[in-house]
């Protein structure tokens, strides 16, 4: 296994930041990492039970991200699809484990299960090989405050009929690179592509590639509906610097279905 140069240390991150809402607890098992987290009303979409795809997402990046030995950034990508019915309460696990430990990449497979093993979802992940800092594997995610809605944490506001702009803020931002966290860039995207796809849709398949970072702001997603096929929706978003003349920062593609 080969890993590059530690970079700087980890800053603290503020108690409401999107992250440490999660309530994610971890630790190395056999190889990987496990992950677990209590499902909580706020990690689901209005009018649903279910937790949305860009928090399993968000869950998903910071578990496959400790793969192998420790904390790496940034992401590159990442890809979560659900293979059987997202559970609606209860504690889900995640475990992740290296496809792949390169020179300057490392390819990672995470799987999501229930309390009772049952796999409803897959995810995989690729991290530049760069090691956050020196100290021994750290899991810990303090616990943060406890909120009502990670539609109100995030603040997403309407532009128009297919995009939505969100403004950068200290518990929105992953400071280690000086961006909007990966896994809130994956929750506008999900919002904005169930403006176009319309009522009812749920997000059951989302790839994500960061491209590079947001410098100005606002980040503003917009999402075109590319078509119907099998019962679900193919939505893409494009995710912008419209304060830096609409530089694309990432690119989201999703598929969605009826509930």
């Amino acid at each position: 296994m080969t890993a590059s140069t530690p970079v700087d240390t980890r800053p603290a991150l503020p108690d409401r930041h999107f992250i440490r809402a999660l309530g994610l607890s971890m630790r190395p098992l056999d190889g990987g990492v496990e992950g677990r987290v209590a499902l909580t009303p706020a990690m689901r979409a209005p009018g649903t039970r279910c937790p949305r795809l860009a928090i399993l997402a968000t869950l998903v990046d910071v578990v496959a991200g400790h793969v192998p030995d420790g904390p790496r950034t940034p992401t590159i990508d990442l890809r979560i699809q659900t293979i059987d019915s997202v559970p609606e309460d209860g504690e889900i696990r995640l475990f992740g484990r290296a496809l792949r430990v390169g020179r300057r990449l490392v390819v990672a497979e995470t799987r999501l299960a229930d309390a009772s093993g049952r796999e409803f979802a897959i995810a995989t992940t690729t991290f530049k090989n760069q090691v956050l800092d020196a100290t021994p594997f750290d899991v810990e995610v303090p616990p943060g405050a406890v909120i009502e809605s990670f539609e109100a944490l995030v603040g997403a506001r309407v532009v128009d009929a297919t995009a939505l702009e969100l403004d950068p803020a200290p518990e929105l931002s992953n400071g280690r690179i000086g961006t909007v966290q990966g896994g809130v860039q994956a929750f506008l995207a999900e919002l904005a592509a169930e403006r176009v796809a319309g009522p009812g849709a749920r997000a059951v398949d989302l790839d994500i590639r960061f491209l590079s970072r947001l410098s100005a702001g606002p980040l503003r997603a917009r999402a075109e509906r590319i078509g119907e096929a099998g019962g679900l929706e193919s939505v893409a978003v494009r995710l912008e610097d419209a304060g830096d003349e609409d530089r694309l920062v990432s690119t989201v593609s999703l598929l969605l279905e009826k509930t």
